[in-house]
């Protein structure tokens, strides 16, 4: 009897159990739908009454002017099918068969279970948050990370296209570097003066479209502190810069809401020149170290009594570096300003490099803005020495008078276990440094234009081309990472376009066939190229895949939910080309190192009318330079398809 009654006890509770199960996965679903719905409506819709149009109504009265970020709409989740599948047609063209039907099945078992509560708890996450995005990404993607900065997220940015001449008067008394760092001083000042009062246009803004503004409140005065496990962001609002000359580092002040005089800034700097100045020992090379390590000898160094001399230079809004050394081109510019560790303070988020020669380029920290931003600082610079040659007859010159800035000398005090480190930090630089490769070449042959022509994106047919030399070089396809912005949405970064499709294969393939036809090559050529086009607008649009797999990962981590398919190899596969975009007019652009080992990181700038700018780096193999090799592939790609329209 009691047998029986045990016997149904269990039915009966595992038949609930079972129904509570069946109960709980509907309620997600239609949790789910219901989210979904509500977070598309506030993408359409700017005027979603529930949650975004008191905000934006509140924000509108109290701002007289200033910038619009808190009425921008909310960053989006996808649904949970639309990310997947774009996920399996990504991953489609670079798998095995059989690797690829493992895959899939995963897929399905993820959203028929772990998927829905997953995304659930997401959509809760991001109903109260403007944009859900971007905290997690700079924890996630930057402060946890414990590589060193200078061969992971810093890069580099060139000067300004045109080449300025020091005014004949001047040649005898002022160096034009002086001159240059002076007016590049000036303007970084200006743009801080009118990003602090919201007043600060995007160059690249165009029509009446909006874009978001908040990194630019976030590109001077923000540096990355290193601690132990995850580092942290520092922001000042110090009105002082950190000049590097001779060795050592110079704290100069300004007058907090004003731009100084630009006889003040070079006076100031002839007047440093000329004083007598401890060195720093290299003690800067110490930022190049992996962030634990450099965290370790930060500490010690507070201990030896550094803590006012380290305040001063992490609460620089940038700094200045005069090089003494003169490169003689571009690729040398690059080279110096990327593996290089002179005068660096890696953590600072803008470093402006001029040479003894006058020419101009940057070092920049990626934490907390993205490329674009500190291609604005570039691109007024820019301006600011074109109106200034047109206002003396062609040559860069300022008015000489009196007034100088006030400056104070940084002393550091070492003892023997921290000099020793600084010795095997700087062997370490150059012995990582000497296994990368850059390449900087102009493609002369046609620019954006001749593509416009020929009713294609130009920006989607050098993606192309890059996949096409790709496949020329190691026969197969890879993972293939292309910036894309999401300024269009509040506190917007970045998202990831995948450039790499079915499509995009079949061009690569017939393109090497010599069986197949001109006019199949060139049918093959236009549909993959328009088809990038399709997932780039997506992507910016926030229909991506690789961030909201992120946030998923994430939350199934917070919530010790275990996922096969999220920790699957395909999924966690890094990205073997890592490429983006910087159209600026009056730059030439910047470029990064590779993401993956063997890879390649590729810039590139397509905003000429009659040349392509590309930024390549690569991996030394041997005697055989991975990043030039590339170049020279490329270039003859660009010129078949070309051939083929």
């Amino acid at each position: 009897m009691m047998s029986i009654y045990e016997n149904t006890r269990n039915f009966v509770s595992a038949t609930f159990g079972e129904i509570n199960e069946t109960a709980k996965e509907r309620v997600n679903r239609v949790v789910n739908f219901l989210f979904e719905r509500m977070h598309s409506t506030r993408v359409l819709s700017k005027e979603n009454k529930i949650l975004d149009m008191p905000r934006v109504t509140f924000y509108k009265l109290m701002r007289t002017e200033g910038y619009l970020d808190r009425e921008f709409v909310s960053l989006p989740i996808p649904p949970l099918a639309n990310t997947l599948n774009r996920f399996l047609d990504s991953m489609l063209p670079i798998m095995k068969e059989a690797d690829f039907e493992e895959l899939k099945r995963l897929k399905t078992e993820f959203e028929e279970n772990e998927g829905v509560e997953l995304q659930r708890n997401l959509l809760c996450y991001a109903t109260w948050q403007k944009n859900w995005l971007t905290p997690l990404w700079e924890q996630y993607a930057y402060l946890i990370d414990r590589k060193s900065l200078a061969f992971g997220t810093n890069y580099y940015g060139l000067g300004p296209v045109v080449e300025p001449q020091i005014a004949p008067h001047l040649a005898q008394k002022v160096e034009l570097r002086l001159l240059r760092a002076s007016m590049a001083i000036q303007t970084g000042i200006e743009m801080i003066h009118l990003s602090n009062q919201q007043k600060f246009k995007d160059p690249f803004l165009q029509g009446p479209v909006s874009l978001e503004m908040d990194q630019y409140l976030k590109l001077f005065g923000t540096t990355r502190i290193p601690q132990t496990h995850k580092d942290r962001l520092s922001t000042s609002k110090s009105p002082h810069f950190i000049l590097f000359v001779q060795d050592s580092f110079i704290k100069i002040e300004f007058e907090s809401g004003k731009v100084p005089p630009l006889n003040w800034i070079v006076n100031t700097l002839l007047s440093v020149e000329k004083t007598h100045k401890p060195t720093t020992h290299g003690t800067e090379v110490l930022t190049s170290l992996d962030r634990d390590t450099w965290a370790e000898y930060r500490k010690k160094l507070i201990e030896l009594g550094n803590e006012r001399a380290l305040e001063d230079i992490e609460s620089a809004q940038f700094s200045i570096i005069l090089d003494p050394r003169a490169p003689q081109d571009h690729e040398e510019i690059a080279q110096l300003s990327q593996l290089d560790f002179y005068g660096k303070w890696f953590d600072l988020g803008v470093e402006l490099i001029i040479f003894k020669n006058g020419k101009l380029s940057g070092n920049l920290e990626h934490t907390s803005k993205d490329a674009i931003i500190t291609a604005s600082l570039i691109e007024m610079i820019s301006k600011n020495e074109s109106k200034n040659r047109e206002a003396n007859g062609g040559f860069v010159s300022y008015n000489e008078g009196p007034g100088e800035l006030k400056f104070q000398i940084i002393r550091f005090q070492l003892d023997p276990h921290v000099a020793a480190k600084i010795s095997e930090a700087k062997r370490l630089f150059r012995q990582t440094a000497s296994r990368y490769d850059l390449s900087l070449k102009f493609f002369k042959k046609f620019g954006k234009e001749k593509i416009k022509l020929k009713k294609l994106s130009p920006d989607s047919f050098i993606q192309m081309a890059l996949q096409l030399t790709y496949f020329k070089l190691y026969e197969k396809h890879v993972l293939t990472y292309e910036t894309a912005t999401l300024r269009g949405f509040s506190k917007g970064r970045t998202e990831t376009i995948r450039s790499q499709s079915t499509l995009s294969k079949s061009f690569c393939e017939a393109m090497l066939n010599s069986q197949e036809s001109l006019h199949r090559k060139k049918e093959l050529l236009c549909r993959a190229v328009n088809y990038h086009n399709e997932t780039k607008i997506n992507a910016m649009k926030g229909d991506g895949i690789d961030r909201h797999l992120m946030g998923l990962r994430l939350t199934a981590i917070a919530s010790k939910i275990p996922s096969p398919f999220l920790e699957s190899p395909a999924v966690k596969l890094g990205f073997q080309m890592a490429t983006s975009q910087t159209p600026i007019p009056g730059c030439f652009g910047g470029g990064f190192l590779p993401l993956e080992e063997g890879g390649y990181g590729i810039s590139y700038n397509a905003a000429f009318s009659d040349e392509i700018v590309f930024m390549i780096s690569g991996f030394k193999e041997g005697e055989i330079r991975k990043a030039e090799e590339f170049s020279s592939v490329l270039f003859r790609s660009l010129d078949e398809m070309m051939e083929v329209l």
